[in-house]
């Protein structure tokens, strides 16, 4: 009977988009919680340039403190 035909493709369709549906959400899932871990990493990142600016700018005022001291220092030639 085609009513009964018809139903029946109509509900393994259904099912098919539920599926498919299904699978986008889990696909949306998964992709925000990457784009979350990439941030956290980009912000660690961030963290840790910051700190090795900081440190390049302490060791640059430490040379530069070695070096006045040391042209206090009278060599005999």
């Amino acid at each position: 009977d085609i009513v009964g035909s018809s139903s029946s493709i109509v509900e393994n369709k259904v099912k098919e988009i539920d599926d498919i549906i299904k699978d986008i959400l889990n696909l949306s899932g998964d992709t925000f919680y990457s784009i979350k871990e990439i941030s956290l990493g980009v912000d660690e990142i961030s963290k840790s340039v910051s700190f090795f600016t900081e440190m390049t700018s302490e060791n640059a005022d430490t040379v530069t403190s070695l070096n006045n001291e040391i042209s206090t220092f009278k060599t005999l030639q």
